[in-house]
């Protein structure tokens, strides 16, 4: 840095000034490069936190439409089995038991994945 580098003037809390004080001295730099320093690395990290954020997007909407076909298969699995209950009347209770487990979990994997595509799309866009 020269002395010919524009300067900057910011208002930060005392709070923040003292803390960055200590981590300046304790880093061995001069406040100013204890910011710029700060600064640079945030700025650096920007594209490829963008780029990451992307790509966990589009893996959760795969991951997301796959447990969406999941959960209409064992939605339709489970009205085949309630329609031969009323048929028939009788049928196996544990499989029953599993396929309803089983629809629910594929349900909450689906709002899951729900939930964590809203956030990264809210920080995305």
């Amino acid at each position: 840095m020269a002395r010919g580098d524009p300067l900057l003037h910011v208002r930060v809390s005392e709070e923040l000034k003292e803390r960055l004080e200590k981590a300046a001295k304790e880093a061995g730099r001069s406040m100013n490069a204890e910011i710029i320093q700060r600064l640079e690395s945030t700025t650096q990290n920007e594209i490829p936190l963008v780029d990451f954020l992307r790509d966990e997007s589009e893996e959760l909407e795969w991951a997301l439409a796959g447990a969406r076909r999941e959960q209409e298969a064992l939605g339709k699995q489970l009205r085949e089995l309630r329609e031969r209950i009323i048929d028939r009347g009788a049928t196996d209770g544990q499989a029953l038991g599993e396929l309803i487990i089983e629809h629910r979990w594929a349900a909450e994997r689906v709002n899951d994945y729900e939930r964590r595509l809203r956030k990264l799309k809210k920080i995305l866009f």
